[in-house]
């Protein structure tokens, strides 16, 4: 797989034993689109994309081209290498969204006897799954897998999918797994924060139970979208206006970390 802007970037910074580059969000909600300034070898740049990993991405790519054309660093800069950055992950969650389809959700699993990563996209009654060395490019390639899969259904079966049950209905079974004290400490989290910075209350909540989680935000037509997703030994996902998914989050925990716990105790 190919490195990314970023990555490339990354590298050229270390590889000359300089300072990291430094990105910075320069969206806002008046814009249709969203623009990074990035920070490297004494020079700054910006540009602009669909959404935040387009922008950055696009970002490095633009300081690697400059690095190149004035040879600023005396030679080649790794740019001939640069992929062209596609999230595919974004993508399918837009097109879900746009066609009111169930979240994708993706389950995660180690390859026997080997470093790679084993990743399944699942999204309603469909599955893909994908193989590579890392979760990332495993995860992207599933849901790239995805949107080929839903390229080829028909008007009828598209509207099935409508139908289908969301395939997050399965997040609950990964707290299944968790321990009684985490869960009892996650409630007791809930129940004393009356914070209204909801987002702070739902990551003390997952770093107590040492679920991963991510928030992201995607673009929609002219709307930006928040991306909420805790991965565990399944994901949840949830899509809002901004501000809101954090709060969506919170109410899930709350319901079915309270489930759980009367499950634990009538187990004991």
């Amino acid at each position: 797989m190919e490195k990314s802007p970023v990555s490339i970037l990354q590298e050229l910074c270390t590889s000359k034993r300089v300072a990291y580059p430094v990105y910075v969000d320069l969206s806002t909600e008046f814009q249709d689109f969203c623009e990074y300034s990035v920070e490297a070898f004494g020079l700054i740049v910006d540009a602009r994309g669909k959404n935040n990993k387009e922008a950055k991405q696009n970002a490095a790519k633009k300081m690697l081209e400059y690095i190149q054309k004035h040879d600023f660093l005396g030679g080649k800069c790794g740019i001939d290498s640069i992929r062209r950055f596609v999230d595919h992950i974004g993508g399918l969650i837009t097109y879900c969204i746009r066609r009111k389809l169930p979240m994708p959700s993706f389950d995660y699993d180690s390859i026997p006897g080997s470093p790679g990563c084993l990743v399944k996209c699942r999204l309603g009654y469909l599955e893909t799954c994908s193989k590579d060395a890392s979760k990332k490019a495993a995860k992207h390639a599933a849901a790239k897998a995805m949107m080929e899969k839903l390229s080829d259904l028909s008007s009828s079966d598209l509207s099935n999918l409508q139908q289908s049950p969301s395939s997050l209905d399965s997040s609950e079974l990964c707290f299944f797994k968790l321990e009684k004290d985490a869960v009892k400490a996650a409630l007791n989290l809930l129940a004393s924060k009356t914070s209204w910075d909801d987002q702070k209350v739902v990551e003390d909540v997952c770093n107590t139970l040492k679920i991963p989680y991510k928030l992201n935000t995607v673009l929609v037509g002219d709307q930006k979208k928040e991306v909420f997703e805790m991965t565990f030994n399944y994901a949840y996902m949830n899509v809002a206006n901004q501000g809101n998914s954090c709060v969506q989050a919170k109410k899930y925990l709350e319901t079915f970390l309270k489930d759980l716990s009367q499950d634990l105790s009538s187990s004991d």
